[in-house]
């Protein structure tokens, strides 16, 4: 009876094991939003570490969307570890007659260490922007830089705020169309008798600037379209 109460036991844990996994993996899928000159396409977030969501319901304004996160966070205690990553895709559409030149996330957050330890205990904040042009294939990245600094570390840090932005510049690509991939991870780490913990508050991204060509250059780009067409026939 006992052995058979055990299977059970292990059984039920597994499933559940199997399911909180699950969870960590799903992604969400918001739709699409509309901006004035850009549109957002198939908003997904997912991750790999924890259940979602993590970055939540964007709000578009202008040609930016806002995510006002409320469990995006790591927190680690007494000597454990902890890791917090997500992945934020879309596809940006330019509205006809324009082109995307700026794709830009911001983010702000702050951090909390507490008790005697040394940088063994610590939080930290990265993330990695890349963007593919639809029309040509070619792939656009830049690094998540984090102020004050990228991580924080006892004795030195205790409490703070940090702000992060991440560009990617296409100014003059005449580049229309664009899918985006941004991944974002939290980690802390700590020692016996200490804690660290880091979150993240406002995510404001992607926020794309748009250019509309004067009339000259709309011209110009449109006798080039038109020259290729003639030549392929």
């Amino acid at each position: 009876m006992a052995a058979r109460a055990q299977v059970v036991v292990g059984a039920l844990a597994a499933v559940l094991t199997g399911a909180l996994a699950a969870d960590a993996q799903a992604s969400i899928n918001y739709g699409n939003f509309l901006g004035t000159d850009v549109t957002f396409k198939n908003v997904t977030e997912d991750s790999i570490t924890d259940a979602l969501p993590l970055f939540g319901v964007p709000t578009p304004i202008g040609n930016s969307l806002l995510f006002f996160p409320i469990s995006y966070a790591s927190s680690a205690a007494n000597g454990s570890a902890d890791t917090t990553s997500g992945t934020l895709t879309m596809t940006l559409l330019a509205r006809p007659g324009t082109f995307l030149t700026t794709v830009k996330v911001t983010e702000l957050g702050d951090y909390a260490l507490s008790g005697i330890g040394t940088a063994a205990t610590s939080a930290q904040v990265s993330g990695l922007l890349s963007g593919t042009d639809l029309g040509t294939g070619n792939v656009f990245f830049d690094a998540l830089h984090v102020l004050p600094k990228a991580k924080f570390t006892l004795p030195l840090d205790s409490t703070g705020i940090w702000n992060g932005v991440t560009l990617i510049d296409v100014t003059g690509l005449g580049i229309t169309s664009m899918a985006i991939v941004f991944n974002n991870t939290l980690q802390t780490t700590s020692q016996a008798g200490t804690t660290a913990f880091i979150q993240k508050k406002i995510i404001g991204g992607p926020s794309i600037r748009i250019d509309v060509p004067t009339p000259g250059v709309a011209s110009v780009i449109g006798l080039a379209g038109l020259a290729a067409v003639r030549r392929r026939r």
